[in-house]
């Protein structure tokens, strides 16, 4: 036993010499990180601050409660406005600072501080965003709201850029205090309203993504925040460094950890892009074979539901003299599935339409072949109705124009070629120095409208579907 002693303590010095010497490169190495260098005096200054700004009081908690409400209703409303008045409360900068700080220093005691502060805060937040959607009768979704459920990689970068100019306020005061707190609360405070709100309305899916948005954001800024303080020249005592150190590598590995579900989260986002843009060149092609005077708006993708059904949801502008019939939507359904190998749910919104041209602005030669077209079918073709008629001159070619024809002939009859020969004929010679060219579109007699009864109100079975406003088709 006597024998064993020296052993144990020879041991204990070459670990405690081993021990020594990794602190000193820690220290070395954070010494080589100052180059932000601040004076004792300045240092002394974001100390004093940094700790008395964790002794908050009555009014850092109005903040709080103030600047959640705010966020929701924002969010509720779809209003970047308002939402931006809630960013300039800023209040989670308080805790955040003070555990960044307490982790250049290594002190424990400021950490714990920290979080605790950070924990209420953020319980109250959510909380005052669960109150105030369950009192209200909302059920609806914003864009503002949407857009924080479903974070990305981006969302890191905009977290560490906040994050550098928050805290690089703290020494240089070019920098505005109020710009440093928007920067900080757009990455805090409106992502822990957006978990509020979803848990009321049910949505924990949706609710876990506001959540993670928050808790990347929060370990990016701790992350940088440390990293700055370090480049002021803060740094622990000498025994206290491998903590320091400790903590600064445990926070690099959750971001590393968190990259894969934020790559993963942009992935899906591209993913939508291509497939709204698919599926609008897709129903694009459909409608200007069956309806060529159709303008197809907005696709837009929805998340999927519970059968693994795809929504689309866009809008079509449509001629309020041109019908619209559910089996062109049923036709264009099944075809987005064929293509896309997907259950498709295609909820289209029929916007009528009404060109009005100022005739101070409009050509007089335009006016007149307008008129010779019209004049020309209506005497020829008595049978027919002219929908629409589209002159238009070519941007190259002083005396080349084009003329767009829609019409329709009642009992579904035609335009015969030789018939067609005869009335182009008849305005060449009505403009003999102008080379024009025509473009004949026929609308089956059902898809047309006439103005007598544009407006009355059609039976449910078998006809078009017809409003003065927009419509919506399932």
């Amino acid at each position: 036993m006597n024998q064993e002693t020296p052993l144990n303590e020879a041991e204990i010095q070459a670990k405690q010499i081993k021990k020594e010497l990794w602190q000193e490169k820690i220290m070395s190495f954070f010494d080589q990180l100052s180059f932000l260098e601040q004076t004792p005096e300045q240092k002394q200054a974001i100390a004093i601050r940094v700790k008395e700004d964790l002794n908050t009081g009555k009014l850092y908690w109005l903040e709080i409660i103030l600047s959640s409400i705010i966020a929701t209703f924002g969010l509720l409303q779809n209003s970047v406005a308002v939402i931006i008045g809630a960013m300039l409360i800023a209040p989670l900068l308080l805790p955040i600072q003070g555990i960044a700080y307490g982790i250049a220093e290594g002190d424990s005691k400021l950490i714990i501080k920290g979080i605790k502060l950070l924990v209420g805060s953020i319980i109250i937040s959510i909380l005052i965003s669960y109150l105030v959607v369950f009192c209200l009768p909302i059920q609806t979704e914003t864009s503002e709201i949407l857009s924080r459920t479903s974070p990305n990689i981006f969302d890191l970068f905009i977290a560490i850029s906040s994050a550098i100019i928050a805290l690089l306020a703290l020494s240089f005061k070019k920098l505005s205090e109020s710009v440093a707190g928007v920067a900080m609360a757009a990455s805090l405070m409106p992502p822990l309203s957006v978990v509020g709100i979803e848990l009321a309305l049910g949505s924990f899916t949706k609710a876990w993504g506001g959540l993670l948005l928050f808790f990347t954001n929060i370990i990016a800024i701790l992350f940088v925040g440390a990293l700055v303080f370090i480049f002021y020249g803060f740094r622990p005592h000498k025994k206290d460094s491998e903590k320091t150190a400790k903590d600064i590598v445990f926070l690099t590995v959750i971001i590393l950890a968190l990259i894969i579900p934020l790559v993963s989260g942009l992935t899906k986002i591209t993913q939508k892009i291509e497939l709204e843009a698919q599926s609008k060149k897709i129903i694009t092609k459909i409608l200007s074979e069956k309806i060529p005077a159709a303008e197809v708006g907005s696709i837009e993708l929805q998340r999927n539901s519970e059968n693994d059904t795809l929504n689309l949801v866009g809008s079509i502008k449509l001629p309020e003299n041109i019908s619209f019939f559910r089996e062109i939507i049923d036709e264009t359904t099944n075809e987005l599935s064929n293509q896309l190998h997907k259950k498709i749910q295609l909820d289209l919104d029929i916007i009528r339409t009404a060109r009005i041209t100022s005739r101070q602005n409009q050509s007089p030669l335009k006016s007149q072949i307008q008129q010779a077209i019209q004049q020309v079918f209506h005497s020829h073709v008595s049978d027919g109705v002219l929908v629409q008629l589209h002159i238009t001159k070519h941007p190259q070619k002083p005396n080349t124009w084009s003329a767009k024809m829609i019409y329709t002939i009642a009992n579904n009859g035609v335009i015969e070629p030789d018939e067609k020969s005869v009335l182009e004929t008849y305005i060449n010679k009505k403009f003999p120095q102008l080379q024009i060219q025509y473009w004949w579109t026929q609308l089956a007699e059902s898809q047309y409208i006439p103005p007598s009864l544009r407006f009355i109100p059609l039976p449910k079975n078998d006809t078009p579907l017809e409003s003065t406003e927009s419509q919506k088709i399932n």
